[in-house]
């Protein structure tokens, strides 16, 4: 299993490192951090994804985040309201 954790922003002041990135070093598996969403298209079965607020530039997750899990990949999500103000996404 490997992890992605996948943020808006991956600025040294950020919430990211304060709430995940801080930690990611003690996981005992592999973790990728970004802030491209196309990284989530290298992840398989088994693997997580740990998305924390949303970026403008990744347009529509919906189709990755189906594809995603889809594919048997384990989501964990902390968007905040940053997603739910984005057009043509819903809570749902």
């Amino acid at each position: 299993m490997k992890v992605l954790a996948l943020s808006d922003s991956l600025a040294p002041w950020h919430s990211f490192w304060i709430r995940f990135g801080q930690y990611a070093g003690a996981l005992p598996w592999p973790v990728q951090i970004s802030d491209d969403a196309a990284a989530i298209d290298a992840l398989g079965p088994g693997d997580s994804l740990l998305l924390y607020r949303y970026a403008l530039g990744w347009g529509d997750l919906a189709a990755r985040l189906q594809q995603a899990r889809s594919r048997g990949v384990l989501i964990v999500a902390d968007v905040d309201d940053y997603l739910w103000q984005a057009q043509g996404w819903s809570r749902e």
